[in-house]
């Protein structure tokens, strides 16, 4: 799965935008990826994890418990909200179920929005942000494949 992690607005918001095979070493390193800024953020950060161009096969074969142990950002005291963009069904599901099965305890509520629609997600990003901390527009997933980046 190629993928890349960037500050999608600084301090406050993660953007994972993954295409292509999903296997378990690249789910692993895009956790370590967010998990590095959740541990030296001072406040909470939201992540968006674009899945639109994930290949539902290759999401499919990774065991949900198996992904669930990968990816312990879920439950990190500065995870805030997570937003999945993927308008197919098996990867919604598949993204839902890991996250939930990410969550180690009742301590802390998952706060997590499907949508297939970025837009969707700016908007509540807008609400959600301080005043006074500017959301850009959506990155267009196209562009961030064409570039390749990591």
């Amino acid at each position: 799965m190629p993928y890349t992690v960037f500050e999608f607005v600084p301090g406050h918001v993660l953007y994972l935008a993954a295409w292509g095979e999903l296997t378990l070493s690249e789910l692993e390193a895009s956790n370590a990826e967010g998990e590095a800024v959740l541990n030296r953020s001072p406040h909470e950060i939201h992540y968006i994890a674009d899945l639109r161009r994930l290949s539902a096969i290759s999401i499919a074969s990774i065991h949900i418990n198996e992904g669930a142990r990968t990816i312990s950002g879920f439950a990190h005291p500065k995870h805030g909200w997570q937003f999945i963009l993927s308008g197919n069904t098996l990867i919604r599901f598949a993204a839902t179920a890991i996250a939930h099965n990410a969550m180690p305890t009742a301590e802390k509520t998952l706060r997590i929005a499907v949508t297939n629609d970025p837009d969707d997600v700016r908007a509540r990003l807008i609400k959600l942000l301080p005043d006074g901390i500017a959301v850009p527009p959506m990155p267009d997933i196209e562009t961030i494949i064409l570039q390749g980046v990591r």
